[in-house]
């Protein structure tokens, strides 16, 4: 089981957005309910421009990065790079800690979403039980399909890490 805590001053309405790391702090505090690892998938299209992959889940039809819970043991890069496989059939060259989010989950339980970089390598997708879609957009469109506004603060982080600067609007 995953503890940490998190100092209240720093939470605001989408939760504490914090440097991520191979490493979680282990500390006495609040327990997190849900862990998940998620990649921030991207390529260079034909003419060399950034493309970010978004899937589209079944279960709640809403749009954002593919992720899900590492199995025991598994480093998060791994579990990043597994589940971009998993929900998009698409291989991954690399993966760099992004970003960490702490936010209630709509039950209002306390989740870690660990976010990676991945660059992707080949694959094909098929529509499977858990993604419907996959798309892969500009990151001004990718900024507009996401569901999730704490999943756009990533994504800007993720444009910025790769030295393209802030999305504009």
């Amino acid at each position: 089981m995953v503890t940490a805590q998190v100092a209240e001053d720093w939470r605001d309405d989408i939760g504490l957005v914090a440097p991520a790391a191979p490493w979680l702090l282990e500390a006495p505090g609040a327990v997190f309910v849900g862990l998940s690892a998620v990649a921030v998938a991207w390529r260079y299209d034909r003419s060399g421009g950034l493309e970010i992959a978004l899937v589209k889940r079944r279960r709640r039809g809403d749009w954002g990065f593919p992720k899900g819970s590492p199995r025991p043991g598994e480093p998060l890069d791994d579990a990043a790079r597994r589940e971009l496989l998993e929900e998009t059939g698409f291989t991954s060259r690399h993966a760099a800690p992004l970003a960490n989010l702490i936010f209630a989950s709509r039950s209002g339980r306390t989740k870690l979403a660990s976010y990676w970089l991945v660059r992707s390598g080949p694959g094909s997708f098929r529509p499977n039980r858990e993604i419907s879609k996959l798309s892969w957009l500009t990151p001004g469109e990718a900024r507009n399909a996401l569901t999730h506004d704490r999943e756009r603060v990533v994504l800007e982080l993720a444009v910025e890490a790769l030295g393209l600067g802030l999305l504009a609007g």
